[in-house]
């Protein structure tokens, strides 16, 4: 057999030999680059010799192998737990990006260089950038963390790339923003500010941010949108709605920070500037206040020259409260302005909307502030005041333009809000000023505001309450008389409602019929403002029956809608003035509140909850007995309508506050709209009950006793709204609400608390441990867990603690746990009751030691004996009723949430 020939193994040995080169140049760079990074991991180190030296590394090696080595070295530190070391490497690497890409900018050779300096970090970038991409699905939290820290840094240096790739980033960036880790979502939220375009109206990564800053529970993530989102048309009113942020800082932000980048105020609308304002200088962090003001004294007042009615020319003065605010918050920082004020010779001769109300504010800031001499110095005086009124009313009257007309109505307001401060000492401009209000009164249209201005002043004219009320008596009959009608108002109603019944089908009234309606509508703005100005009851001030009697029952009877109205807000005030109308009126009023009208509606549901505080709720205050009362209460929690049912809201909490309701299942229902997501939309509903939720059980035993009662209740409708509905509507989990529920409960609140105060949560305890066993399995856990959360030792009542004891062994013997969690829950609360008896000293119960060491079941309530006995009987039996609370609470639910806006369940 012939051998084979030797083979040549030239070829092999060069490969081999070249292979090694590799493996040891590989070896080189691993080396360079670990001796950098072993160095920059130490502290107080400057980084600026190791960029240069990693630059100078990066041009001598091929750039794949660079950067192979580099992600070789930097994978060890993307399990690593603690952040001082990865923080150090992090930080050199975008600093060393800046710094690399700073040289090669900087230096024309390198630009122009054939080898491309530029791509050598471009490709370096995305080489990190598309390894550690798909690390952002990690399992591993820490692994995921880091490596969207890697992608945030080398995201803004890899340049031009395909649009494949990009559109991938893209997607992988706005999928993993919902991770439910802040600190990873905080780097997502950098990566994909690098990824905007301002060019592009509907850019998804410019959608995905506004999505963020909006919906974040995180406030350091909101506020890192803040920082990068671009500034522009679709942006800045987002931007602007963070002055409303949950966290101080943002709120702090935005004022001295975004709106500074904004530039020039008046870019933005009326509104959004007055939103500002509004929501900075009524913020109740003193910090956010000064930042607000900071923002208007530095930036937006230089912007108009430092000139307040070029500032007021740039908000609403004539529609809105918000001008007014930022004034006294503006001369409350700037006192020096006020004092300075002078008001321009003849300047009242020629006044604007924004000047009058300048010379408004400060008149009444000086009078606020008892800044008596400036005020003096300011006044004008009654002669010249009934003459300026005069002069632009008749301006208003001749004005044939609406726009101009409605300034100077406005004009004439402000001035009259100034000569409610004169001084009518002189005579003769009293006597003038009078003459000039009942002229007014006979001319001026049916404008509310001018109309009620004018009373106060009448007021200040007349010299008692009784003068007030004849003089306004007689201008009543002056303006029937002024308009040709025999002043028989019952007369002219009963004409209109003919009118109007025989026309129905014509969309306007006559003009006869108009000009009667109108005179009827100006006749009871007139009482209103009249009963607006009186406090003396009606039985001292007697005058003012007649125009009860002949016009506000009329109109309260009248079929016509507008006049029912009026006449229904009058009648309510003449009830304040008097108990025995309140009573036979008051079921008027509960009618009234089943209108189709919503404004007629919630006019008449103010009246009720006004009268109820002045009067009382108790039986006999009114016609209507009080349970009846307690159903139309209930009732209007329930209305569809948000607005209806905040005001419902409201005058409930301010009945509860004055110590005039005391109904712990009503108080159920307002806890129930407190957390519902069907309410989320209503801002006064949640803002009101919030206030009162935290301020009510503070404020006395009797009050925190309340809540205690309604805490198992609303606690249970809840969890059962919670598993009915959250597919379908946010809302917080269950063991929030019972954390919040704990914390309003706590008796600790209350100012030295007394022994009976300190064992309100262990009689909690009591409850949440009796309807567990009244509970089906599946609802023990969130009562159980509500038990770790409760003040339990500060408990000095032994018959609690030992009801606490009992109540807990039958539990115990006759019910399971749904998991291992609760039953170890209920252990720990267990041992927590016995400990907090064997701390107690018997002389804290005041009973002997003897009675202490051997307590009898003669201190456990009778009817919690009753109640294990049947519990252990039904056992016994193998009877078993734990499910009928259950199913009694969520029919309850089940009404409440189909009452409630027409929310769904899941069921």
């Amino acid at each position: 057999m012939a051998r084979s020939k030797k083979p040549d193994n030239t070829a092999s040995k060069k490969q081999n030999f070249k292979n090694l080169e590799n493996v040891l140049e590989k070896k080189e760079i691993l080396k360079s680059i670990s001796e950098i990074l072993d160095q920059i991991q130490r502290p107080n180190l400057h980084h600026k010799k190791f960029f240069l030296n990693f630059f100078n590394l990066q041009e001598k090696y091929p750039i794949e192998d660079f950067t192979n080595a580099f992600i070789f070295l930097t994978n060890k530190l993307l399990t690593c737990k603690k952040d001082l070391i990865p923080n150090r490497v992090l930080k050199f690497l975008a600093n060393y990006l800046v710094f690399a890409k700073d040289k090669i900018d900087g230096d024309e050779n390198m630009r122009t260089d054939d080898d491309d300096n530029s791509s050598m970090i471009t490709h370096f970038s995305e080489g990190l950038l598309k390894f550690y991409l798909p690390g952002l699905s990690a399992k591993d939290r820490v692994v995921r963390l880091r490596c969207s820290q890697l992608v945030a840094i080398t995201i803004d240096f890899i340049g031009a790339v395909d649009e494949e790739f990009y559109i991938h980033l893209r997607d992988t960036l706005i999928d993993r923003s919902c991770d439910k880790e802040s600190s990873f979502r905080y780097q997502i939220v950098i990566a994909l500010s690098r990824l905007q375009d301002e060019n592009d109206e509907t850019d998804p990564v410019i959608d995905k941010l506004i999505n963020i800053l909006r919906t974040d529970p995180s406030a350091d993530v909101r506020k890192c949108v803040i920082m990068h989102i671009l500034q522009n048309e679709k942006t800045v009113p987002y931007l602007i709605e963070r002055a409303r942020d949950l966290d101080t800082n943002i709120r702090k932000w935005v004022f001295l920070k975004t709106m500074v980048d904004v530039g020039d105020f008046r870019l933005l609308s009326i509104k959004q500037r007055e939103h500002l304002l509004k929501n900075g200088i009524s913020d109740r962090d003193e910090g956010v206040k000064k930042s607000c003001l900071k923002m208007l004294s530095s930036h937006w007042m230089p912007t108009v020259g430092d000139d307040l009615l070029s500032l007021l020319e740039k908000l609403d003065v004539m529609n809105s409260d918000v001008a007014e605010v930022t004034l006294y918050a503006f001369f409350k920082l700037h006192p020096q302005v006020v004092s300075e004020f002078v008001i321009p010779e003849n300047a009242l001769d020629d006044l604007t909307s924004e000047s009058s109300f300048l010379i408004k504010i400060i008149l009444k800031y000086c009078n606020d502030n008892k800044m008596e001499e400036k005020l003096f110095n300011l006044l004008p005086s009654p002669m010249e005041l009934a003459s300026v009124l005069e002069k632009h009313h008749s301006l208003s009257v001749t004005c044939e333009d609406e726009v101009l007309k409605v300034e100077y109505d406005f004009i004439v307001l402000q001035l009259l809000e100034m000569g409610s401060m004169l001084d009518f000492a002189d005579e003769a401009g009293r006597r003038k000023v009078y003459e000039m209000l009942r002229y007014l009164y006979s001319v001026v249209d049916e404008n509310e505001d001018i109309i009620f201005q004018m009373a106060i002043v009448m007021k200040k004219l007349s010299n008692n309450e009784l003068d007030f009320s004849r003089t306004m008596v007689e201008v009543v009959s002056d303006v029937c008389e002024e308009f040709g009608t025999n002043g028989d108002f019952k007369e002219q109603i009963g004409r209109l409602e003919v009118a109007d019944y025989e026309d129905e089908e014509e969309e306007t009234l006559s003009d006869e019929d108009a000009r009667t309606l109108s005179i009827l509508m100006k006749c009871l703005l007139l009482v209103k403002s009249t009963l607006q100005q009186c406090q003396l009851p009606l039985v001292k001030n007697t005058v003012l029956y007649g125009l009860l009697n002949d016009l506000v029952s009329p109109a309260v009877q009248s079929s016509i809608e507008v006049l029912r109205h009026s006449g229904l807000v009058c009648l309510g005030l003449y009830c304040m003035l008097d108990r025995d109308l309140s009573y036979k009126n008051f079921s008027v009023f509960v009618h009234s509140c089943q209108s189709d009208q919503d404004e007629y509606r919630e006019h008449s549901l103010k009246i009720i909850f006004d009268l109820c505080v002045i009067y009382g709720i108790h039986e006999g205050s009114f016609k209507v007995s009080q349970e009846n009362i307690f159903t139309f209460f209930k009732n209007s929690l329930k209305d569809k309508e948000l607005e209806y049912q905040a005001i419902a809201c409201q005058g409930l909490a301010r009945l509860y506050m004055a110590d005039l309701l005391a109904d712990d299942d009503i108080l159920s229902r307002l806890i129930f709209l407190y957390f519902v997501p069907t309410t989320q939309d209503s801002l006064k509903l949640r803002q009101s009950l919030h206030y009162f939720f935290s301020v009510y059980p503070r404020i006395s035993l009797k009050n925190l006793k309340v809540v205690q009662k309604a805490f198992v209740p609303s606690l249970l409708k809840l969890y059962l709204t919670h598993k009915k509905i959250s597919s379908k509507y946010q809302m917080i989990t269950p063991i929030q609400v019972a954390q919040l529920l704990v914390d309003w409960t706590d008796p600790n609140n209350i100012e030295n608390p007394s022994d009976e105060a300190k064992n309100v949560h262990g009689e909690i305890a009591l409850e949440l441990i009796k309807t567990s066993i009244s509970e089906p399995l599946e609802n023990r856990k969130l009562l159980v867990q509500t038990l770790s959360k409760l003040s339990i030792s500060s408990i000095t009542s032994l018959n609690l603690i030992v009801s606490l004891e009992h109540v807990i062994s039958v539990f115990k013997e006759n019910r399971s746990f749904p998991d291992k969690f609760t039953h170890n829950t209920f252990t720990k609360f267990s041992d927590l009751i016995t400990k907090t008896k064997e701390a107690l000293k018997p002389q804290t119960f005041d009973i002997s030691p003897e009675q202490y060491e051997t307590p009898t079941m003669g201190t456990v309530d009778p009817q919690l004996i009753e109640f294990c006995e049947n519990i252990q009987a039904e056992k016994a039996n193998g009877v078993s009723k734990k499910e009928y609370l259950s199913k009694q609470l969520k029919r309850e639910v089940d009404a409440m949430l189909s009452e409630s806006s027409g929310c769904e369940s899941d069921y």
